[in-house]
């Protein structure tokens, strides 16, 4: 028959077949509007472990997971979840997303028992801002003891792909203008204006900086607090993969 009636016919073997029926019966179900998917667990066990990289987002699971569920709810304007994987050998992944209602639901299970297993989704973010997540969970052990479930809402730092430095705005300018940076890694940064004649005039950032995206303001004076001349500046972003460097005039 079609989905969702359907006959089974049990043949008590478990082989791809099966897989490929239970598939489609759980994608069909979840492209249709049900309750069971949008229901809250109850909190029990640890909360959830998440990290994230420049583009994905990582679930650490607890030892002992077998089954799970993860629920993601979020604004779809801010970020798009995407591919789902794991690094636990043996591991089925279901996932269906609603953009419409900015939600993603993934069902997974381990074949074999898994110690420090981890869910990846890919993420991008639309703008330089952070955004919150509301996660649901609920990690089953094999004997279906809960391990942990609950509801809660984490923040994912607005990370760039890339290095990137921006022109200032604006510029002209006068007496201040700004200057946009991206760092997608953890890094020591130098951010510096020199004048025309290659000279440092002041240096506005020089720290460690985590991944992010960032701002400086130079409000048009030296190292010494004194007012720079009106002519042509650079401004220079320096680490220890990237330099850029850009041109700004001045304007008193």
């Amino acid at each position: 028959g079609e989905l969702p009636l359907v006959n089974l016919t049990p043949d008590f073997e478990f082989d791809l077949k099966d897989i490929m029926g239970f598939t489609r019966m759980w994608n069909w179900y979840h492209q249709h509007d049900n309750q069971l998917a949008k229901r809250t667990f109850a909190y029990q066990g640890a909360g959830i472990e998440m990290s994230q990289s420049a583009n994905e987002l990582i679930i650490e699971l607890e030892a002992g997971t077998r089954v799970g569920r993860l629920r993601f709810d979020y604004r779809s304007d801010q970020i798009s979840l995407g591919a789902v994987s794991s690094d636990q050998a043996g591991t089925m992944l279901l996932k269906h997303v609603d953009e419409d209602q900015g939600s993603m639901l993934i069902d997974f299970a381990f074949l074999e028992e898994s110690e420090n297993a981890t869910i990846h989704i890919a993420m991008e973010t639309s703008d330089r801002d952070d955004v919150q997540l509301d996660i649901e969970h609920k990690f089953l052990a094999r004997a279906g003891e809960v391990i942990g479930a609950g509801r809660e809402a984490v923040t994912v730092r607005a990370i760039p792909a890339s290095y990137s430095l921006s022109n200032n705005y604006p510029n002209p300018f006068n007496p201040q203008t700004h200057i946009e940076y991206d760092l997608p890694e953890d890094t020591h940064v130098v951010l510096s204006i020199y004048d025309i004649q290659g000279r440092l005039v002041k240096t506005l950032v020089e720290s460690e900086m985590q991944s992010g995206y960032y701002h400086a303001m130079w409000n048009g004076t030296d190292s010494n607090g004194h007012l720079a001349a009106t002519g042509i500046y650079f401004f220079r972003l320096a680490t220890p993969g990237y330099m850029k460097t850009h041109k700004m005039l001045l304007l008193r």
